[in-house]
């Protein structure tokens, strides 16, 4: 996978691109084992402390919203449960504040694929419909 090269042209606010929600498809069997080399995967056999990505700046890619809150205190203790409930998922969370919002995302996915994938566990494991956004 080739990687392009970051630079000045990359703006200072990420603008979120919201897509329709995923609609989930049934699986017959158990996911297949992600790539070795898969980013995402190393990220997610990597536990950092609690919420040490509490509250952060959005990286380009494709990320899961979970949730939206008007209160920050609102998305950590959310943030917390989804991490209880999906472990593989917390090293992955983050929260956005965006105007008067704080934002629960996962993410960020190398493709739109990729994060339709990560969107169809979270919907198994959790009950919940997350929303697709690019961050360009």
């Amino acid at each position: 996978m080739a990687v392009a090269s970051a630079t000045a042209a990359v703006p200072a606010v990420a603008t979120p691109v919201v897509t329709a929600p995923v609609v989930a498809t049934p699986v017959a069997a158990a996911p297949a084992a992600p790539a070795p080399a898969d980013p995402v995967t190393d990220l997610a056999a990597e536990k950092p402390p609690e919420s040490a990505r509490a509250f952060t700046t959005a990286g380009v890619g494709w990320w899961l919203q979970l949730g939206a809150f008007s209160r920050p205190d609102g998305a950590q203790a959310f943030q917390q449960k989804v991490a209880e409930q999906a472990d593989w998922l917390a090293p992955l969370l983050a929260v956005f504040r965006e105007g008067t919002l704080h934002r629960l995302q996962a993410g960020p996915y190398p493709s739109r694929e990729d994060a339709r994938s990560a969107a169809e566990r979270v919907r198994e494991a959790l009950q919940l419909v997350p929303v697709l956004v690019e961050r360009r």
